[in-house]
């Protein structure tokens, strides 16, 4: 038996990716040391992170994850400015914001809880806020004064517009010099949309 580090993820547009590495360009080519950039084709929104699981657990996981999609229509979202986690004074993750009217992030978390509740999954005890984490702070280091300017003033374009038409269920694993990778095991449309065309 072998193990899988597991996540469910929103994935964003083209557009969308288009705009961020637009209003990071200048960021990311600062001097700072501090931070390591997240590869613009691994910018996702994590809905629910699983962790390790058993290889023989991922079709039950895939088909409670579509049960989920299926119950939910497509949706407009947009990015919505940057931020980062703690807070400035201690910033260890660094994003780009997520706006949704819909509320259809928050229901499509929940949902995905608690149906994943039952295949062993241990639900978080913080809210969700939907984000694209774009960049880490390295353990003992520092963003630098660029990076913290950057996050006080930028915002990504007004706001970025896509619609959502499906959920991945996806795979990573850590590849040379602490790269992530990160794999498709399942792609999940959205109420009666189909995304394979």
């Amino acid at each position: 038996m072998s193990m899988i580090r597991t996540f469910v993820a929103l994935p964003i547009s083209e557009k969308q990716r288009q705009a961020i590495q637009r209003m990071t360009k200048e960021v990311r080519s600062s001097p700072s040391e501090g931070v390591r950039w997240v590869g613009p084709e691994n910018w996702h929104i994590t809905f629910v992170f699983l962790g390790d699981v058993p290889d023989q657990t991922i079709p039950e996981i895939c088909d409670r994850v579509a049960e989920v999609a299926e119950k939910h229509d497509p949706f407009d979202w947009s990015t919505a400015g940057v931020g980062c986690f703690p807070d400035l004074r201690r910033p260890n993750v660094l994003w780009v914001g997520a706006a949704d009217p819909s509320g259809s992030l928050q229901r499509i978390h929940a949902d995905l809880e608690a149906t994943l509740a039952e295949t062993g999954y241990r639900p978080e005890h913080r809210p969700f806020r939907p984000h694209i984490t774009i960049g880490r702070v390295v353990r003992g280091g520092s963003p630098g004064p660029e990076v913290i300017d950057w996050l006080q003033k930028e915002s990504v374009d007004k706001g970025c517009t896509a619609t959502a038409n499906s959920i991945l269920v996806m795979a990573s694993d850590f590849g040379t010099n602490a790269s992530t990778r990160y794999s498709t095991l399942a792609r999940c449309s959205l109420g009666l949309v189909d995304n394979n065309g």
